[in-house]
């Protein structure tokens, strides 16, 4: 499901105004808003241009990954992350076992606690 949290959060992040956001992509500010609030989901069309405008995917957008990698070099990378995931990894890192787990290789970590939790 399209995650309005974060198109707010990377809007915020491009120090973008929902009206500026709107009039990159060709929507009004209150489409923005509604998509922020989750009243509404994009269109396909309005969707690609979200995820070029802000340069993000659609995973990270529709809440699949937990974490937006921002490619700086061949072998650097960011990870951007939502507030709620950064709370998490602060709760991992006290875990020292699952914290290493974590690190080496975190796919295999949540995937486990995607499945666990159901």
């Amino acid at each position: 499901m399209f995650d309005g949290s974060r198109l707010r959060e990377l809007r915020k992040k491009k120090g973008l105004t929902q009206d500026e956001l709107g009039n990159r992509i060709n929507v009004t500010k209150t489409s923005i808003s509604c998509y922020e609030k989750g009243i509404r989901i994009p269109n396909m069309e309005t969707f690609l241009k979200l995820i070029k405008e802000l340069e993000t995917t659609p995973n990270y957008l529709f809440g699949i990954d937990a974490f937006e990698v921002i490619k700086t070099s061949d072998t650097n990378y960011i990870l951007s992350c939502t507030k709620e995931d950064y709370e998490i990894l602060k709760i991992l890192k006290n875990e020292d076992k699952v914290y290493n787990m974590f690190k080496k290789n975190p796919i295999r970590v949540i995937d486990f606690l995607i499945n666990y939790y159901k």
